[in-house]
């Protein structure tokens, strides 16, 4: 009878052991397993930085690119005014020149 007690006490003893193994596996691979987390969760938070920073960095270039087009508008309109000042000029020359001609021939007209 004892030694089947003490057959059952090492059965018992050697489960435990066994049990403990496992649970320091267990263990070992929870804290494995939460590294990783911590190491997904830091390049989680690197991804987030980044993309803010190409969010601003996108912001930044739709303004610089709206001001790049009013800039564009408004040398167009400034080529457009200088388009019409030369058609003016060039109106008021050619006056200019057929009222020079006609002077020249008022001119002969009183020359002896």
């Amino acid at each position: 009878m004892i030694s089947r007690l003490q057959n059952g006490v090492g059965a018992a003893v050697r489960a435990m052991d066994s049990s403990h193994q496992m649970a320091s596996g267990t263990v070992s691979q929870s804290q494995q397993v939460q590294q990783a987390l911590e190491n997904i969760l830091g390049a989680i938070g690197s991804i987030v930085d980044q993309n803010q920073q190409i969010a601003a960095a996108v912001e930044q270039q739709t303004a610089v690119a709206h001001d790049i087009d009013q800039n564009i508008v408004q040398i167009n309109r400034a080529a457009e005014h200088t388009t019409q000042g030369a058609h003016q000029t060039e109106d008021a020359s050619r006056q200019l020149s057929s009222q020079v001609m006609e002077l020249k021939q008022l001119i002969g007209a009183f020359r002896v």
